[in-house]
């Protein structure tokens, strides 16, 4: 393991990203908002988060793990994402169940 690497308690072994600097903000925003694309990442949540940093009172590192998440599928607006499709799909099942019996049948 070498100095630019890190690693975890369960031994992964992981490169280091090079040092971000604030010149590399507009690039890393580009990225982010190419993939909030690919994975139909709802607009509301696109114009709160530039809102909040993408104004450049924030550092690199914040963009790039956002970048970093989505990438990996985790970023907490697509595990909402997930909650809302899982609960959809529940209520949706509920509904079939519950048309499908007789409210004698549920006592």
């Amino acid at each position: 393991v070498g100095p630019r690497d890190f690693c975890t308690a369960n031994a992964f072994v992981m490169t280091a990203l090079p040092p971000l600097r604030r010149q590399s903000v507009p690039k890393l925003l580009e990225r982010i908002r190419s993939v909030w694309q690919q994975h139909e990442v709802p607009d509301w949540h696109q114009q709160l988060f530039e809102a909040k940093y993408g104004g450049g009172d924030y550092g690199p590192e914040i963009l790039q793990r956002e970048l970093t998440a989505l990438q990996r599928g985790n970023a907490l607006v697509q595990r909402v994402q997930s909650a809302i499709h899982f609960r959809e799909e529940v209520l949706m099942r509920l509904t079939l169940l519950r048309t499908g019996y007789g409210d004698a049948e549920f006592l």
